[in-house]
C-alpha cells in the first residue's frame, strides 16, 4: 500500500537532511572533486556496494560512500529527492503555494551544488515567477494566509458583523440585527454568502434560530454582541473553526504557540493589539518580535479590544507567512546573482552585483547581519566583487591601449614613429649591421613605444578598487564569523581562510595570502585528524605562490607532501577508476612540479621522485598503461646519465616501457622501434664499459 503524500513528503526531508549532511562531509574537505563524484551525472559504476554512512569521516571515504547498490551517486539521489519533494510538495500543500517556491529553490540549489549552472538558473526563474503569483498585493492588509475554505470563511463573517455594526461602535445589538433582517438587500446578501459563512454564524442570521443563539453569543448579557463573544461562540460551537484553530496550531512552531499563549494569557483581560504586541516583544525572541512588529504595522484602531485567542493565531500565522515571503525572495536573488559568474563571458557581472546587493540586503533585514546563513550571501558577493575588480582593471587597461592606438595615429604619434625608426636605423648603420628594412623599423619603434607605454600604465595601475575593498572586508567577516561559530579547529573556518587568501592573492600581497593559506591547511587536518584532499590542493596552491615568490625549498616540500598524499589516496579507491586516475594524476603533477624545481638535490632524491611517478601511475592507470610507460622511460633516461651502477636499472626500466609499447602499438610502431634502439645502444655501452658522455656521475675525480 502506498503510503499518503504527507507521510512521503516526511519521509523525503529526512532523506535530503541525511543526504546533505553527507554531501557537506564530502564537498568541505574536497573528496567532490575528484573522479565520477567531480561529475555527478556523467558516469555509472557497476558493482559499488551500499555502507552506513552514519560514522562517515572525511580521512575515511570509500568508494561506498559515494554510491549505492545501483551505481547511483550521492548527487543524483540529492537531486532525485529533492524532485521528489518539489511534486510532493505541490500534492501536500498545492501547485501554486509557498511550500512548492521552496522545493524549487531548494531543488535549484542542489543543481549549483552539482555544478549544474543552467538547471540551477532554470529553476530559480521558475520559483521567482511563482513567488510573484504568490505575492499578495501592497494594498491588500488582510491577505489571507491561506487557501482553505474556512480562512474565507471568517473573512466573511467578520465583514458581515461589520456591516451589521451600523453606529461602527464594535457591537451589533439585537435591534440593529433585526432591522438588517428586514431588508430584502441584506437577504440577497446573505443568500449569495451563505456557502462562504461558519455554520455557527449562520445560524446567527436564521430568523428562526435568532433568539435562543443571540442569548448564547450575548455572554455578558448586555444586549449587544461583539466580535469577541462570537469568536468564543465560534470556538465552542463550531467544529469546522475548532478544525480551524487546531490547524492554525499546527502551522506555527510550537515554541511561537507556547509563547503567544503566555502573552495572551497575561493581557487577556485587556487583549488589544498594542498590548499583545508588547507582551511579545518582552519575549526577545525573533519570531516573537515578528508577530509583534506585524501586530504594529497592522495595528487598526476599529479592531482595538477585539482580538481573541483565535485571531492571535490567525495574526501569527500571517506574520509567518509574511516572513516566508521576505525569506524567499533574497533566496532567489542570491541564486539569480550566483548565475552571472558562470556566464561572465556575456557581460552579466554588473547585473549580478545588483542583484547579490539586493540579496544580502534583503537576508539582512530578514536574517540579521551576523546570522550563520548570512555567510553564503557575503562569500557569493565577494567572489562577484573580485570578478568585478579583474573586469575594472582590464576595461581601464583596454581605454588606455585604445587611446594610445588614437594617439599613434594622430600626427605627433607618426613623427614619434618616424623618429625611433630613424634612430634604430642610425644605431644599425654605427654598428656596422645590416640595415632593417622601412617597415621593420617602424614595426619595431611601434613596439618600443607600447612597451614604454604598458610600464608606465603599470605604474599608474591603482594598488586596489573599491571592489576589492570590500571584498576583502567581506572574507574578513565571514572568517570572524565561521570562527565565532566553530572556533579555529573547523573545516568552515578552514573553508573562509582560504577564501581570504585568495582575495590577498589578487590584491598581489602573496606574503599575507601564503600565511592564511597555511592556516587553513592546518584548520582542515586539525579538524579531520589527518590528511583531506583540501589540503593537498591547498598545498600545490600555495607552491605555485612560492615559486613566484622565489622560495623554491618551502615549494618543493609542499609537492612532495601533496604527491605523497594524492597517491595514498588514491591506493584507497581501486574500485573506482576515474576517482583513482585523478589522484594519481595529481600526484603525478606535484611529483613533476618538484622536479621542475629541482636544481641541486642529491641523485638518490631525484631518482626516488621518479620511481614516485612510477608508482602514482601504476596505482592510478594500471601497470601496463600508457603512462607507465611515460614514467618508465623517464626513469630509464634519468637512470643512464647517473653512475654505471643504476644503468642496469635504467635497461630494465626503458625494458619495461618498451614492452608496454609494444602491447598498445604494435612490434613495428616507430616508437617501440626507437625506444628498442635505445635499449641495445644502453646495453652495448655498459657491455663494453663505455660510460655515458652525459653522465654526472664525479667519483673517477676522488
Amino acid at each position: 500500500m502506498i503510503p499518503p503524500s504527507s507521510v512521503r513528503y516526511e519521509e523525503t526531508l529526512a532523506e535530503i537532511t541525511r543526504l546533505d549532511v553527507q554531501l557537506q562531509t564530502l564537498e568541505t574537505c574536497s573528496h567532490n572533486k575528484l573522479g565520477e563524484f567531480a561529475r555527478p551525472l556523467a558516469i555509472k559504476v557497476a558493482g559499488a556496494w551500499r555502507v552506513d554512512t552514519s560514522t562517515l569521516a572525511p580521512t575515511h571515504v570509500s568508494i561506498g560512500h559515494l554510491y549505492d547498490a545501483s551505481g547511483m551517486t550521492l548527487y543524483e539521489r540529492f537531486l532525485r529527492a529533492h524532485m521528489r519533494l518539489v511534486a510532493l510538495s505541490a500534492l501536500v500543500y498545492g501547485a501554486d503555494s509557498v511550500a512548492v517556491v521552496r522545493a524549487t529553490l531548494q531543488l535549484a540549489t542542489s543543481y549549483l551544488r552539482a555544478g549544474l549552472w543552467k538547471q540551477c538558473a532554470e529553476h530559480a526563474q521558475a520559483a521567482d515567477a511563482l513567488l510573484q503569483r504568490l505575492t499578495p498585493p501592497a494594498s491588500q492588509r488582510t491577505e489571507s494566509i491561506s487557501t482553505r475554505q474556512m480562512d474565507g470563511q471568517l473573512q466573511a463573517a467578520f465583514a458581515l458583523f461589520r456591516a451589521l455594526d451600523v453606529n461602527g461602535d464594535g457591537a451589533v445589538s439585537r435591534h440593529e440585527l433585526l432591522t438588517a433582517l428586514a431588508t430584502n438587500d441584506f437577504f440577497t446578501q446573505l443568500r449569495a454568502k451563505a456557502h462562504t459563512l461558519p455554520n455557527a454564524f449562520g445560524a446567527l442570521l436564521d430568523p428562526t434560530q435568532l433568539e435562543s443563539v443571540f442569548r448564547a453569543v450575548d455572554a455578558d448579557k448586555s444586549g449587544s454582541i461583539q466580535w469577541r463573544e462570537v469568536f468564543r461562540y465560534l470556538h465552542g460551537h463550531d467544529k469546522a473553526f475548532q478544525g480551524y484553530c487546531a490547524q492554525l496550531e499546527r502551522t506555527l512552531p510550537p515554541t511561537l504557540v507556547t509563547a503567544l499563549r503566555q502573552a495572551y494569557q497575561r493581557v487577556e483581560s485587556h487583549a488589544t493589539r498594542s498590548r499583545i504586541a508588547d507582551a511579545l516583544a518582552l519575549e526577545g525572541d525573533r519570531p516573537m518580535s515578528s508577530v509583534a512588529d506585524y501586530l504594529r504595522r497592522n495595528d487598526d484602531a476599529d479592531d482595538e479590544g477585539v482580538v481573541t485567542w483565535p485571531e492571535v493565531l490567525e495574526i501569527a500565522c500571517r506574520s509567518q507567512h509574511a516572513s516566508v515571503f521576505a525569506s524567499l525572495r533574497p533566496r532567489i536573488d542570491l541564486l539569480l546573482g550566483r548565475q552571472a559568474p558562470g556566464f561572465n563571458r556575456r557581460g552579466q557581472i554588473e547585473d549580478a552585483t545588483a542583484c547579490l546587493r539586493k540579496a544580502v540586503d534583503g537576508a539582512q533585514l530578514t536574517l540579521g547581519p551576523e546570522h550563520p546563513a548570512m555567510v553564503e550571501y557575503y562569500v557569493a558577493l565577494s567572489d562577484v566583487l573580485v570578478l568585478r575588480h579583474t573586469q575594472a582593471l582590464q576595461v581601464a587597461k583596454d581605454v588606455a591601449a585604445a587611446r594610445f592606438d588614437k594617439w599613434l595615429a594622430t600626427p605627433e604619434g607618426a613623427q614619434r614613429i618616424r623618429a625611433e625608426a630613424i634612430a634604430r636605423l642610425h644605431d644599425a648603420n654605427e654598428a656596422k649591421e645590416k640595415l632593417p628594412t622601412k617597415r621593420d623599423a617602424e614595426a619595431d619603434a611601434r613596439r618600443y613605444l607600447q612597451s614604454l607605454h604598458d610600464r608606465r600604465e603599470a605604474q599608474r595601475k591603482p594598488e586596489s578598487t573599491p571592489f576589492l575593498d570590500e571584498a576583502t572586508e567581506l572574507c574578513t567577516k565571514v572568517w570572524s564569523m565561521e570562527q565565532t561559530q566553530y572556533g579555529n579547529e573547523h573545516v568552515h573556518a578552514a573553508i573562509a581562510l582560504a577564501g581570504l587568501g585568495n582575495v590577498y592573492i589578487v590584491r598581489d600581497d602573496p606574503t599575507t595570502a601564503v600565511t592564511y593559506f597555511l592556516q587553513a591547511i592546518a584548520a582542515f587536518e586539525a579538524a579531520c585528524h589527518g590528511g583531506v584532499p583540501a589540503a593537498a590542493f591547498l598545498r600545490m596552491h600555495v607552491a605555485k605562490v612560492y615559486v613566484h615568490m622565489k622560495k623554491t625549498a618551502e615549494a618543493m616540500d609542499l609537492l612532495q607532501d601533496a604527491a605523497t598524499f594524492f597517491t595514498e589516496h588514491a591506493a584507497k579507491f581501486l574500485d573506482a577508476d576515474t576517482t583513482r586516475r585523478d589522484c594519481a594524476a595529481n600526484a603525478m603533477d606535484a611529483w613533476q612540479g618538484w622536479l621542475d624545481l629541482a636544481a641541486y638535490e642529491s641523485p638518490d632524491v631525484v631518482h626516488g621522485v621518479y620511481v614516485g611517478i612510477v608508482e602514482a601511475a601504476t596505482i592510478g592507470y594500471g601497470e601496463f598503461s600508457l603512462e607507465v610507460a611515460d614514467a618508465q622511460t623517464n626513469l630509464g633516461h634519468y637512470l643512464l646519465k647517473q653512475r654505471r651502477e643504476l644503468h642496469g636499472d635504467g635497461e630494465v626500466a626503458l625494458e619495461a616501457a618498451c614492452y608496454i609499447l609494444q602491447v598498445h602499438h604494435g612490434l613495428h610502431d616507430k616508437r617501440v622501434r626507437r625506444l628498442k634502439q635505445e635499449v641495445l645502444a644502453a646495453a652495448a655501452k655498459r657491455k663494453h664499459g663505455d660510460d655515458s658522455p652525459e653522465s654526472h656521475d664525479t667519483s673517477w675525480l676522488m
